[in-house]
């Protein structure tokens, strides 16, 4: 998949992802037919390892695909960068099963980093500091 995937990105972003996007922001709605676009190409597997079935691919290829989605559509680039960070945590920690089955059944994965109730998101922690730490608040 490495050095292919410029080109299946490419159709993605022609065939679907464009025609998409203003409908999405419009709406404001989770990119379906983009995302399912992605996982049909390869996309969403692109930096799992080619062990287990994935596209090889590093984190400059991910950065090179999550550029070209925003250009295109914000909503359906961020999706993708939630992916590539779960992806990358499971490459480094996951089983090579749980690498498998992501690939196998074509799951779209994600980091629990700003989800209500999980206390914390990327731009601004929500969590107290706690007690005896020597954090201030």
């Amino acid at each position: 998949m490495v050095g292919q995937y410029e080109v299946a990105l490419k159709a993605v972003l022609e065939d679907v992802v464009r025609r998409e996007a203003a409908r999405v922001d419009q709406e404001g709605s989770f990119p379906r037919r983009s995302v399912d676009a992605l996982r049909q190409a390869g996309l969403l597997h692109l930096t799992v390892g080619a062990d287990v079935g994935g596209g090889g691919g590093d984190l400059g290829a991910a950065r090179t695909v999550i550029e070209a989605l925003a250009r295109v559509c914000g909503s359906t680039a961020m999706v993708t960068l939630m992916h590539y960070a779960a992806v990358a945590v499971l490459e480094a920690h996951g089983t090579p099963e749980d690498r498998r089955l992501l690939v196998q059944r074509g799951q779209l994965a994600t980091l629990a980093f700003s989800e209500s109730g999980s206390r914390s998101h990327f731009w601004a922690t929500q969590a107290p500091p706690s007690p005896g730490t020597g954090a201030s608040s």
